[in-house]
């Protein structure tokens, strides 16, 4: 009898698992910054000599970071009683 309930409580913990893995969110989906900055960066080298490569990695960080405007909130505040 004792193995029985063990043997169904193994079974149902086993299902609940598998299903519980099946519900897993999808990946994440790279962030515009990480699409830009390195496009950003060679394009950069490429094109300034020597003096004026050097701030590159600067200039594109300020290229492909969203200014404040830009910016839109995703946490909305809900103040209704």
């Amino acid at each position: 009898m004792v193995m029985f309930v063990t043997m169904m409580i193994v079974m149902v913990m086993g299902n609940l698992l598998i299903q519980t893995e099946a519900d897993a969110p999808p990946p994440a989906q790279p962030s515009g910054f990480l699409i830009c900055y390195p496009g950003c960066v060679v394009s950069c080298f490429v094109e300034k000599k020597f003096p004026q490569f050097l701030l590159c990695p600067f200039t594109c960080i300020g290229t492909c970071l969203p200014s404040s405007s830009q910016m839109v909130s995703t946490n909305k505040i809900n103040n209704t009683p």
